[in-house]
């Protein structure tokens, strides 16, 4: 709904802020998005590394880089990295 008044948009932007529920869903949303960013990250890096024929040192760093932010980010991260980590090292022996 567009409306030009400003006092309608501040009163949302109020209710907004001072309402319980909007604590959690930000508590939400900056534990899980920020999580889901690094696993991202992690599964592009880890794919870099596995797929490529050479090492690269860059692409190293930025896979413990990733790695590092993800599990101090969200600890079930490891979990994730775990079985990551496994199925390309499978994957690599066949």
């Amino acid at each position: 709904m567009y409306t030009k008044n400003k006092y309608l948009g501040l009163a949302a932007v109020l209710f907004c802020g001072f309402c319980v529920g909007i604590h959690n869903i930000v508590f939400f949303l900056r534990i899980y998005a920020l999580g889901v960013a690094f696993a991202t990250m992690f599964v592009y890096y880890s794919l870099k590394c596995f797929k490529s024929k050479s090492i690269v040192l860059k692409n190293y760093i930025l896979l413990c880089v990733s790695c590092f932010l993800a599990s101090y980010t969200l600890h079930l991260f490891l979990a994730f990295a775990f079985i990551i980590t496994l199925l390309y090292s499978l994957l690599n022996l066949i």
